[in-house]
C-alpha cells in the first residue's frame, strides 16, 4: 500500500559517509530540492516521475537518472516503486571534473549490474572501494545511454575556474562581470559557457551556492540567522530568507528549529 505523507521518514542506508549515501526507497515522494553532491536514481521495480529543473522523465523498471550537483531535483511515485537513490560527491570520480551533461542523463541498467549493486548496498560496509564499484558501473551505463550528451570540452576549464572563484569568493560582492575578468575571458563567453555547462545562469547558481554553503552553520552553531545570510554573501536578510525557502520550502529559521528532510513520502522495504 503507498505510503501516506508526512509519515515518520524511514529508509533503508549503507551506512557511507556523507559524500556517499545509499538509500533504498518504495513509495518515494520529496520537495524540489538541490545540494552540493551529484545523485543517482534508478528503479529497481514499478515507476516514479523524476523532474529535473523543467524536465519530466517517467522512469520504469531498470531506468534511471543522473542529476548533476547544483540541479533542483524532485520525485513522485507514479506507481509502488522499489527504487536506490545514490548521493556522491563527484570528486570519487575524476572524470567529473571534466565531464558535464547537457541534458538531463537517463539511462538504463542490465539486471545484473542492479543485481551486483543491491549486493554491495545489503552488505553496508564502510569503504570508498565499494563506494567506487557501485558507481563505475553505474557511470558506464550512463555514458552508454548517453554518448552524444557528454562532451569534454575547450571550455571546460573555464567552467572549472568560474566555479573555484565562485567557491573562493562566494562570501563577498561577486558578478558575473567580476568572474570572467578574474579568470580572463568576456563577460558574454562565460554567461554562455553556463548555460551550457549548468542549463541555469550564473547567479542563479551562485544562490545556489550561497544557500547549500549557509545549511552547515544554521545546523551547527549558534550564529545568527542574519549572521549567516551576511557571511555566505547575502546582502540583506531578506534576500536570505527568500532565496532559502525558493530552494528548501521552509525559511532559515524554520530549518534550525525543526530540522528539514526533502523526502516527504518514503517508508522502508
Amino acid at each position: 500500500m503507498r505510503s501516506e505523507k508526512n509519515v515518520e521518514s524511514k529508509s533503508e542506508n549503507a551506512g557511507f559517509e556523507s559524500e556517499f549515501t545509499v538509500r533504498r526507497l518504495c513509495d518515494v515522494e520529496c520537495f524540489e530540492h538541490i545540494h552540493f553532491n551529484a545523485e543517482i536514481a534508478f528503479v529497481i521495480d514499478g515507476a516514479m516521475i523524476a523532474k529535473t529543473e523543467k524536465q519530466e522523465h517517467l522512469l520504469t523498471r531498470g531506468n534511471g537518472i543522473l542529476i548533476m550537483p547544483y540541479k533542483m531535483h524532485n520525485y513522485k511515485t507514479k506507481e509502488n516503486v522499489d527504487t536506490i537513490i545514490i548521493e556522491f560527491s563527484p570528486t570519487l570520480i575524476e572524470e567529473f571534473i571534466n565531464i558535464y551533461a547537457v541534458s538531463d542523463s537517463v539511462f538504463e541498467l542490465s539486471p545484473q549490474i542492479i543485481e551486483y549493486i543491491l549486493s554491495i548496498v545489503k552488505s553496508k560496509t564502510k569503504n570508498t572501494l565499494l563506494q567506487k564499484a557501485i558507481l563505475y558501473p553505474i557511470i558506464y551505463s550512463v555514458f552508454a545511454s548517453n554518448r552524444n550528451d557528454f562532451e569534454q570540452k575547450s571550455s571546460g576549464k573555464i567552467f572549472q575556474d568560474a566555479l573555484n572563484y565562485i567557491s573562493e569568493n562566494y562570501s563577498s560582492e561577486i558578478t558575473l562581470n567580476t568572474a570572467a575578468k578574474a579568470i580572463g575571458c568576456s563577460y558574454s563567453y562565460l554567461s554562455r559557457v553556463f548555460a551550457q555547462s549548468t542549463n541555469i545562469s550564473f547567479t542563479e547558481y551562485l544562490n545556489r551556492y550561497r544557500i547549500l554553503k549557509s545549511i552547515t552553520p544554521l545546523k551547527g552553531s549558534d550564529v545568527t540567522v542574519t549572521e549567516i545570510a551576511f557571511e555566505c554573501g547575502f546582502s540583506t536578510l531578506r534576500s536570505y530568507n527568500r532565496e532559502f525557502k525558493k530552494y528548501l520550502k521552509v525559511t532559515p529559521k524554520e530549518y534550525r528549529r525543526n530540522g528539514f528532510d526533502y523526502f516527504v513520502v518514503e517508508s522502508e522495504l
